[in-house]
Parts: C-alpha cells; structure tokens; sequence
C-alpha cells in the first residue's frame, strides 16, 4: 500500500506509468487496429480504478501534467545518431508537446 503524503514528480511518473501499464496506451507504431489500442488503452484505465482511488488517481494525473507544464529532460536520437538532452513540456492548455534541443 502506498504511503500517505507528498510525493515526488519522479515516484508519480513511475507509479503513473507502471498503473499504464508502461506504455501509457500508446500504440506501438500503427501495427494494431484503432479500436484494439483504444480498448487496451479502456482496460488500463479499468485496471488504474482497481488498484488506486479515484483521489490517488486525481493527484497522481496532477502531479504527472504540472511537471510536465514546467518541462523535464529527455533524451532524443538525433538524426546523426547522436543521443542528446532535450526538454519536452506540455503547454499550458494541454494541446501541445514540444521537444526542444538545448544548445
């Protein structure tokens, strides 16, 4: 049972990905049909209620998108092949992702 309290962006993207089942429904580059990949997507959603609350869920959605609004680092293959540090951040509506190499 997870423990009461604050906690940290990192432990809440964990948790959020490991109740997603890893992949957060995303689908695997196109190789299922759309509506297979929406009810696997259904069903992690089914199994994210039966093992959190409705409030852990709520504050675990929460802490995921303010850090995710701020922006984290990620790092991105280049088209040369080189791995370099990126920030990825969603804007504050919530309609964009933005990937931004840093010089």
């Amino acid at each position: 049972q997870r423990q009461q309290g604050g906690s940290s962006p990192a432990s809440s993207d964990a948790s959020l990905s490991s109740a997603l089942g890893g992949d957060a429904g995303v689908d695997g580059g196109g190789t299922r049909p759309r509506n297979e990949s929406r009810r696997s997507s259904s069903a992690s959603g089914e199994a994210m209620a039966r093992r959190y609350g409705k409030d852990e869920l709520r504050d675990l959605v929460q802490a995921f998108t303010k850090d995710m609004i701020k922006g984290r680092p990620l790092e991105v293959v280049m088209p040369t092949g080189s791995i370099v540090t990126a920030k990825c951040a969603l804007s504050q509506q919530l309609d964009m992702l933005r990937v931004q190499v840093q010089s």
